[in-house]
């Protein structure tokens, strides 16, 4: 392509010519003009650098014939040939003997080879039918024009440079484009960025990525920093041909960010032929400015926020990252949004259940609400707070609606949904809209993951191994899939040989000690009397509690219900003890979790307590009944 194409500039003839001058060169020197690798090295080559001489690569060139090729390549328009007819002139010069010079045979017939006219015609007709130039090919093939695509994918965009410290920023940039793509209703999908980042450095033929993904065609580029501007290089390419359909520039001043990742969102729109509504248009005119260095915290934070693990350290510095930028940017509502957003996870994973938190979280997304009422990220953000703080599932669900109504490809948003509805007792409802998150985002584990846990609830125990299954498959070092799958094949299927495999497989890959996972080879344990080896094992291991949103088990219960069936009263009365205290310091820490009580309750009726026992139990299910949380409650 001609730099003027790549830009989207005005074409003409002298754009013809410049693909004329590319047969031209590769004709004569046996290579391209340019021969980088990655699509955005070759378009930043294209519009900013000198292809090599041709006589360099093949010296029975003439000086004549380079001169020509390189004016027909030239950047600029106006200094190359303003016609074909000026291009044909010079050629036929060239073609024409020159007198009183010897030529060599072997050289005379190489030139005339290659100065033809009509060959040269040829060559400058075939390259005009495979760029299109003027729309010649789609006139030529009865009206065929671009492929119909409704599902995208971005690639990750490339770090030009390889600067470690622009890294984030273009993978924040890439999941920007995601995000904006994701608004547009015309499009029947848009792939999650958690998905496309594990092609992070891939070598996969773009065939096969958009085989994988299930996607009509696939966006990839580059971007960089300079100063204090920012460069969006983005190519489309058709993924069952591999066609590189158009290609475009874009540069902004680094605080207009924001509008720019609507500008090249826009620009895809409109090479996919995607018509927007007027609310989109209108979403994509309002990006504000914003504050470069807030905005840098704030990609720092997605980063960590958005982890798989989402662990305590890597949700503590988001919301580090947060701060800094809110306090850069107090206007910059997306980053409020995604502070509300951390702190809910603090409080949703018991990292932190104070109720400072929750007005933390609430505070946060009341914010973003006050600067920017109308973007999907403050209604997410407002949703997730009514659910996880609030357990008020219809606001939830009426704030996810406005953030869904804004960006219609979101998988994280439905499978919000799809978890509230869960919570709600609505599982067929929920098992739907987990599914459509992992079609949006198809190598990600958590959806799929989700959805195997309801299954399991409804009893339907092939489809939760199944989904579990994937899951495994999707992250095969993440344990939660493993000890779901443990439980799911003894509880659903009284399958102890299955729960062994599963456990077996497992520990095989180093997953051996977390909890879930040695929880689940314990209850295997007693439930086919493997008891001895249970009692010898379990004082070895080095978890003490296992713990989540949806359960609390200490150790100690375990090894005094094993001891009580090896008929070792005193031994059970021990490890008894060992959990009453633990569970009694949790109720006073946590007095309003279920869980604590509940586990209290047990080690009380193992001592013999039993109106303990069963005013802990009744005030665990008064706590978190199944009309408040159907997936947590008591089942």
């Amino acid at each position: 392509m001609a730099p003027e194409q790549l830009r989207s500039e005005t074409v003409d003839a002298r754009t013809d010519v410049h693909a004329a001058g590319a047969v031209l060169y590769e004709m004569s020197s046996g290579r391209r003009p340019f021969c980088e690798a990655t699509a955005p090295r070759l378009i930043h080559a294209i519009l900013h650098q000198m292809p090599p001489a041709p006589r360099a690569l093949n010296p029975r060139i003439s000086p004549r014939l380079e001169e020509l090729i390189l004016k027909c390549l030239d950047k600029n328009p106006g200094r190359r040939y303003q016609s074909a007819k000026e291009l044909r002139v010079d050629l036929e010069r060239l073609g024409a003997p020159v007198p009183d010079v010897a030529v060599p045979q072997r050289r005379w017939s190489f030139i005339r080879w290659v100065l033809t006219p009509a060959l040269v015609l040829a060559a400058i007709l075939a390259l005009l039918i495979a760029f299109d130039a003027g729309g010649l090919r789609q006139r030529l093939s009865g009206g065929m024009g671009t492929p119909r695509i409704e599902s995208l994918a971005v690639l990750p965009l490339d770090n030009l440079y390889g600067d470690p410290n622009q890294g984030v920023l273009v993978d924040g940039i890439t999941e920007a484009l995601t995000a904006e793509l994701s608004k547009i209703k015309a499009l029947k999908k848009v792939i999650s960025r958690t998905s496309m980042m594990q092609y992070k450095g891939t070598s996969k033929p773009i065939r096969q990525i958009a085989g994988e993904l299930g996607v009509d065609a696939l966006i990839e580029g580059s971007a960089i920093r300079e100063g204090d501007t920012v460069r969006i290089t983005v190519q489309l390419i058709h993924g069952g041909t591999d066609a590189h359909l158009w290609a475009e520039s874009f540069d902004r001043e680094y605080r207009n960010i924001l509008a720019l990742h609507s500008e090249v969102a826009r620009a895809i729109a409109r090479e996919v032929k995607a018509v927007l509504t007027p609310a989109e248009v209108a979403g994509f005119s309002k990006a504000p400015t914003v504050n470069p260095e807030a905005y840098s915290f704030f990609v720092r934070g997605n980063e960590y926020l958005w982890r798989r693990t989402t662990a305590e350290a890597d949700t503590r510095t988001a919301i580090e990252m947060y701060e800094r930028a809110v306090e850069l940017d107090s206007g910059f509502a997306p980053a409020h949004a995604a502070l509300s957003e951390a702190h809910g996870q603090m409080w949703r994973n018991y990292y932190d259940r104070s109720a400072g938190r929750v007005v933390q979280t609430k505070a946060a997304a009341h914010r973003a609400l006050e600067l920017q009422p109308d973007i999907s990220e403050t209604h997410r953000a407002l949703g997730l707070y009514y659910y996880w703080c609030e357990l008020d599932y219809d606001r939830a669900l009426q704030e996810l609606a406005l953030a869904q109504s804004t960006k219609p490809n979101d998988s994280r948003i439905y499978a919000s949904i799809g978890a509230i509805l869960r919570s709600q007792g609505k599982m067929g409802g929920a098992v739907a809209n987990f599914i459509k998150s992992a079609e949006l985002d198809p190598l990600s584990a958590m959806p799929v993951h989700a959805a195997a846990q309801t299954f399991t609830f409804m009893r339907n125990y092939d489809e939760a191994a199944r989904y579990e299954n994937l899951a495994i498959k999707l992250a095969p070092d993440w344990p939660r899939p493993y000890g779901f799958r443990a439980l799911c094949d003894l509880r659903l299927a009284g399958n102890a040989a299955s729960t062994r495999g599963v456990v077996q497989t497992a520990q095989r890959i180093g997953l051996g000690n977390d909890p879930l996972i040695a929880y689940a080879r314990t209850m295997v344990d007693l439930y086919d009397r493997t008891l001895q080896e249970a009692s010898m094992r379990l004082p070895s291991e080095a978890w003490e509690v296992c713990e989540s949103q949806f359960h609390f088990v200490p150790k100690a219960l375990l090894q005094a219900q094993i001891h009580e069936l090896l008929n070792q009263p005193q031994r059970a009365k021990l490890y008894y003890e060992s959990a009453r205290r633990l569970a009694e310091a949790r109720v006073r820490q946590l007095p309003d979790e279920a869980f604590f009580h509940g586990a209290l309750g047990i080690a009380y009726a193992g001592l013999g307590r039993k109106q303990d026992a069963i005013r802990k139990g009744t005030e665990a299910m008064d706590l978190l009944p199944v009309s408040k949380d159907a997936f947590r409650g008591p089942t």
